[in-house]
């Protein structure tokens, strides 16, 4: 088993006091520097600290990309007008893994800026914005009826009752 880093250990004791808050036990980083928790209507977020990394990053991907053809044009065209200077993805980033044809939001935060307090109200925005850029992302490849309750179910999804939804939080992610 490997030795935490600094930065590695700092977060898992942050993640461990966001945890005992919102009641999600053995919150914390593992050997390797990755946390991934399950969020009821939002999916798995992975919170992930590299050995020799001075930054925190959390990922959720959020949709398979179409292989080919005018939906998949449609879907990265409104992914990468929405990647620009962040202000439709609360500056976090859209981004397509090739190997898996998953398209992922991400972000990375200077742990030397970071308390717990300050960590839970991140993970807490982040989760918001994954909510509001999967529906907007959701929006060109589907028709008039189907835009108004995919709204509404990514309304559902972020007030939805969970550890990591629905709390007091200031300021932005970003």
């Amino acid at each position: 088993m490997r030795k935490m880093s600094k930065e590695q250990t700092t977060i898992s004791h942050y993640l461990r006091d966001v945890g005992s808050r919102l009641g999600i036990a053995d919150m914390a980083l593992d050997e390797r520097g990755l946390c991934v928790v399950q969020v009821e209507g939002v999916g798995r977020i992975r919170i992930e600290v590299p050995a020799a990394s001075t930054f925190c990053y959390l990922a959720v991907s959020l949709m398979q990309v179409p292989a080919a053809g005018a939906g998949r044009d449609r879907l990265l065209t409104k992914a990468m007008t929405m990647n620009y200077f962040g202000k439709d993805t609360q500056h976090a980033t859209l981004s397509l893994d090739s190997e898996s044809a998953m398209l992922f939001l991400h972000a990375a935060f200077a742990i030397n800026t970071l308390d717990a307090r300050l960590l839970e109200n991140i993970l807490c925005n982040f989760l918001d914005v994954v909510g509001t850029v999967r529906a907007e992302l959701e929006a060109p490849l589907l028709s008039q009826a189907q835009k108004a309750a995919a709204l509404t179910d990514a309304d559902r999804a972020v007030k939805a009752v969970s550890p990591l939804m629905g709390r007091d939080r200031v300021g932005s992610f970003a």
